[in-house]
């Protein structure tokens, strides 16, 4: 990197250790709760609270493969709560296929052959295609979800 006050950044990342970078604090060791809510309930033994995020996605996609092989036991409820979590498929995963931030080149994703195919084979498992419209504020999507039924109405569309 260079002293300047604009930074540009390259092309195609590499790492640079640096200790005064000005995003070097964002990754603060918290986890766990950090407010208290009352949260809704509904008629399922497992409620899911989240906004589509990384581990969202990563909870729903294991929750519909659950109940592809049988498993009724995995019903649940998925309300509409903001959380910030991060998982491999769910946030690398969909950066690598869709670009993402613009991340292709950068990232040098076409480089990673067994990467895009690990992702692709992932991506397009109907369990995954089902978890990722869960939680979605448009016509494709659930806003929440609440029964295996609340899919029938996106398949007719």
């Amino acid at each position: 990197m260079t002293d300047s006050k604009t930074y540009t950044p390259p092309r195609v990342w590499q790492w640079e250790q640096e200790t005064e970078s000005r995003f070097a604090n964002i990754n603060r060791p918290i986890a766990g709760a950090t407010h208290e809510k009352v949260l809704p309930v509904g008629e399922h033994p497992l409620q899911l609270y989240s906004l589509a995020t990384p581990n969202g996605v990563k909870v729903t996609i294991l929750l519909e493969e659950l109940l592809a092989i049988g498993k009724t036991t995995a019903e649940y409820d998925a309300w509409l709560i903001n959380i910030a979590d991060m998982a491999v498929y769910s946030w690398y995963g969909q950066l690598v296929l869709t670009g993402l931030y613009e991340s292709k080149e950068f990232l040098q994703v076409d480089s990673y052959t067994h990467l895009l195919r690990w992702a692709s084979e992932v991506h397009n498992r109907p369990a995954v295609k089902r978890g990722r419209k869960i939680n979605r504020a448009s016509k494709s999507g659930l806003m929440e979800r609440h029964a295996a039924s609340d899919f029938d109405h996106l398949e007719s569309r």
